[in-house]
């Protein structure tokens, strides 16, 4: 037993032979609880005399200069859900502008879109058809929990890819130019939007030259020293490209693409981990003329880089 506990039991000792006024009970009290109102009534004057013989004794503790415990208040209620969304994601519009690793395309006159709310609530559209549901986000990780959708198709494909975002989304990001990117558990990226503020609705693509297909290959060349589990890349055009794992120092198949530039989006998985390359646009880029090209990917800590050699 320590000074403290002491100087708490002695406080006790002293106060033990305090007179504690108990109030007499009413005659009408009795009558109304009979039985029940004696029982309590004297149950509360023990707990009140309790309450000031603790009290008693704290006082007498204090007073001899020793410390008293606080007790810690009770926790103040669950913040609201604004509290824990990040700023950045809500007051907009966020307009789909790649979906499954394509470029999205009106249908009819509107990109798929999301809508997020400070109550935890959010609003969307593929667009056809709208969709209402509840978010969690924290630290990075998101989920959507869309309600029921009508199923009206105006470009199925698209609506799938959307549905695929709202149902796989797990972990959110924003990259430096404030574009929304949101991907699943493993790491793989799902859908990329744009702030409406940003964005301008894609017209109608232009209808190709006739004319022989260009001829491009590109291949992986694996220029790091562990092996790549599976690659996959995604071009200009919207083709996905799956190029499969890639041992250490070797080189996948050539694949032939319509277009291509010095750099393209990419997924590398490797040692259990996801590594992405991803460009936004291509702006200032020329396409590649026709030939062959190896992508020689190294990893450098956390990223993937990416150098073109013209084979």
């Amino acid at each position: 037993m320590d000074d403290a506990e002491r100087a708490f039991r002695d406080a006790l000792h002293r106060v033990d032979s305090v007179k504690i006024p108990v109030p007499a009970l009413e005659p009408a009290d009795v009558r109304r609880t009979p039985g029940l109102g004696i029982m309590l009534g004297r149950w509360l004057a023990a707990a009140a005399a309790l309450a000031m013989v603790a009290g008693l004794a704290v006082w007498a503790l204090a007073g001899r200069g020793q410390s008293v415990v606080a007790v810690p208040a009770a926790p103040s209620a669950t913040p609201s859900a604004a509290a824990s969304v990040p700023g950045w994601l809500l007051g907009t519009t966020w307009m789909a502008v790649q979906l499954g690793g394509k470029p999205t395309q009106a249908a009819p006159d509107k990109v798929p879109f999301l809508e997020f709310r400070a109550d935890g609530t959010f609003y969307g559209g593929d667009p056809c058809n709208n969709v209402v549901g509840t978010y969690q986000v924290a630290d990075g990780h998101l989920q959507l929990f869309p309600g029921a959708m009508s199923e009206i198709g105006c470009n199925t494909g698209q609506q799938q890819e959307f549905r695929t975002v709202l149902d796989g989304t797990r972990r959110v990001s924003i990259d430096d130019r404030g574009f929304l990117e949101l991907f699943d558990q493993s790491g793989d990226l799902l859908g990329i939007f744009q702030n409406s503020g940003a964005y301008a609705t894609p017209g109608p693509s232009p209808t190709p030259a006739i004319g022989p297909a260009p001829v491009i290959r590109i291949r992986i060349r694996n220029a790091s020293s562990v092996d790549f589990t599976d690659v996959y890349a995604v071009f200009p055009t919207g083709t996905k490209v799956h190029y499969g794992p890639i041992p250490a120092g070797g080189t996948s198949k050539y694949e032939s693409v319509l277009e291509a530039y010095s750099y393209t989006s990419l997924t590398v998985k490797a040692g259990g981990r996801t590594y992405r390359y991803q460009p936004v646009d291509y702006v200032g880029e020329s396409l590649l003329p026709n030939g062959q090209y190896s992508y020689a990917l190294n990893l450098a800590g956390s990223r993937i880089d990416l150098t073109l050699e013209h084979d």
